[in-house]
């Protein structure tokens, strides 16, 4: 009888530690799974030098534009309104190659911005609440958007 009341003792000390341990991974696990996450329109409308080359570049699109569509009322030639639409765009190229340039730049700052804040803030990703003109349904999660248009804005 000794021996079987040790070994409940001994099973409930095992079964305590075990308890503990479950909760002590359980309250790390909760606390570094942190997920964040960005508003990627709202970045960029906050972000001055995209919004002044995308704005540049929709203002000459426009005129582009605007000028196949007199063409066509002149009464010009599907081949000349084709020749121009192609002179069109290549005059829009620079504008393009503009925006694309702040893009690249923006994305190896926000990438460096992201790696900062999560080994900062401990978040195990940040995912973008935007993809490719979707806004994604995200539950849960941190909404970092205007911590990084802090830390644009700064020049940090």
């Amino acid at each position: 009888m000794k021996k079987y009341g040790l070994f409940i003792v001994f099973l409930l000390i095992v079964i305590s530690f075990i308890f503990v341990g479950v909760k002590i991974v359980g309250a790390q696990t909760q606390t570094s799974l942190k997920i964040a996450y960005i508003d990627e329109d709202k970045l960029l409308r906050s972000y001055p030098p995209f919004m002044n080359a995308y704005n540049k570049y929709q203002q000459e699109y426009q005129d582009r534009l605007n000028k196949l569509n007199e063409a066509q009322k002149a009464g010009k030639s599907q081949d000349e309104i084709k020749k121009l639409s192609a002179q069109y765009d290549a005059e829009l190229q620079p504008y393009k190659q503009a925006v694309e340039k702040v893009l690249d730049s923006l994305k190896k700052t926000l990438d460096k911005i992201f790696s900062d804040l999560a080994k900062k803030e401990r978040y195990i990703a940040v995912l973008t609440k935007n993809v490719q003109g979707q806004e994604i349904v995200i539950w849960g999660g941190v909404d970092i958007t205007d911590k990084v248009i802090n830390i644009l804005s700064s020049g940090k």
